[in-house]
């Protein structure tokens, strides 16, 4: 569709069915986009010295894989961050993922623990889950993270190799199990990722299970170190 024709139309479409708030379905005004300023409002913000993190990075600190973990703010299910991120999953809203990205690539840059990293990589969708879905929301958070930080996307570094069941109704063993060797350093780029600091991008830490082995894939390929960054922490 051209430029002109958007034009014509977008006003047109707007006034016919008026965007709403994914989270909240009240109508946006002109500024907003995807969410109302009441719903951004109201999401919970982590601070790294809260109980959940802090137990969150003792998991990480006892894999060896996850050097520092970073969350923006608490997962609740059928909250208002849940809606957020079911319409980024699901409702093909990417630009709501690069949105979602600059908020995470403040806090990035807030951390000094997150300063020094060359590149950041999202956490990789199966092929076929990818043609299901039709992109990956983590790389448009990611897409996100770089427009605020000027770190480079990689894309082409991590590859997840096993098409995983759903994590959703898994203990913390059986998510373990699930992902543990899901995911490997594309071959001949080992190069790009040894010596380097890298950080992973994730849309929610559940038990960190598929960071830890995103992990150890970059660890084993000779990453000096793996920091995870991720919109949501889960309660």
């Amino acid at each position: 569709m051209s430029d002109l024709l958007k034009n014509l139309l977008l006003p047109v479409v707007d006034f016919i069915y008026p965007p709403t708030c994914i989270s909240c379905e009240q109508r946006l005004s002109d500024t907003q986009r995807h969410v109302c300023t009441s719903c951004w409002d109201s999401l919970e913000r982590v601070s790294a010295t809260d109980h959940l993190p802090v137990m969150q990075q003792g998991r990480f600190d006892e894999e060896k894989a996850v050097a520092r973990l970073l969350s923006c703010f608490y997962f609740e299910e059928e909250g208002p961050i849940q809606r957020i991120i079911h319409g980024l999953k699901y409702g093909n809203r990417r630009s709501l993922g690069i949105e979602l990205g600059k908020i995470v690539g403040e806090c990035v840059k807030a951390n000094p623990d997150f300063r020094s990293a060359a590149m950041v990589i999202a956490v990789p969708l199966h092929r076929i889950k990818f043609r299901e879905r039709g992109y990956n929301q983590c790389h448009f958070i990611s897409k996100g993270v770089a427009e605020v930080t000027g770190l480079a996307v990689r894309t082409d570094i991590l590859v997840r190799t096993k098409n995983t069941a759903s994590q959703t109704k898994l203990s913390l063993e059986e998510r373990e199990a699930n992902v543990g060797d899901a995911f490997v350093v594309t071959r001949g780029r080992e190069d790009q990722v040894r010596g380097a600091r890298v950080i992973l991008i994730d849309d929610v830490i559940t038990t960190g299970a598929t960071l830890t082995a995103c992990a150890k894939a970059l660890r084993d390929a000779g990453a000096a170190e793996v920091l995870a960054a991720s919109v949501a922490l889960a309660k």
